[in-house]
């Protein structure tokens, strides 16, 4: 997988988020009131019957790897019981995970904690999974709504995750989202209705940062 440019297609797509808007998506947001679980269930309790699942898109074009496959067998049920992901992530998910965290280390050249931020935002949004669906407009890793560019944009995880880090450094100038608690700073930029529930998956996304071994140690 190559890492493309994103200068052109950013500046049209994030035009939007500038002016006060930044960070948008409606105070009940898509992945935070109705992400679907791995398996298929709507997130959060509910009388109704659960919504069928909206379906996935690669998240690498260039399929899974061995190594996804790998990191996944690894984090077999270290994850947090209870946690969004539950116990296990899918080499699926992983390849996900791994799109993310390979655009914010090379394209926008940021230290780990703005890949822990990105993973913690997809794990309540949409389970690191590119949905292809959501609540009203939403769709992808980070459940972004129409507000945040075109649809086919919003499907490509590099492309996602260049506008969630762009809306990020907008919303937290001069490095100041490096000292907010991370789920301050995923809420900031996602303006969910569920402001609690980020906080408490960092510790799964620390773990799926670590494991992917994209961030060496020093």
């Amino acid at each position: 997988m190559q890492i493309r440019s994103a200068h052109i297609w950013r500046k049209a797509a994030v035009a939007a988020l500038v002016s006060g808007s930044l960070g948008v998506g409606p105070a009940a947001h898509a992945g935070t009131s109705a992400a679907v679980a791995p398996g298929g269930v709507a997130s959060g309790r509910d009388h109704r019957a659960p919504a069928a699942a909206p379906p996935i898109k690669d998240c690498d074009p260039d399929g899974l790897t061995t190594g996804d496959q790998q990191i996944a067998h690894r984090l077999d049920g270290t994850l947090r019981p209870g946690g969004a992901m539950g116990t296990r992530i899918t080499p699926y998910q992983v390849s996900c995970a791994r799109v993310v965290v390979r655009t914010v280390k090379d394209l926008w050249r940021l230290e780990r904690r703005a890949a822990v931020i990105a993973i913690t935002t997809a794990i309540v949004e949409s389970h690191v999974q590119n949905l292809d669906g959501g609540t009203g407009s939403s769709v992808g890793v980070f459940q972004q709504t129409d507000i945040w560019g075109p649809r086919e944009t919003r499907l490509d995880v590099e492309r996602s995750t260049d506008l969630f880090i762009d809306a990020m450094l907008r919303k937290f100038p001069g490095g100041a989202w490096k000292n907010k608690p991370i789920g301050e700073v995923c809420q900031a930029v996602q303006r969910s209705g569920f402001p609690q529930r980020y906080q408490p998956e960092v510790p799964d996304a620390e773990k799926i940062v670590t494991a992917l071994g994209i961030y060496r140690a020093g």
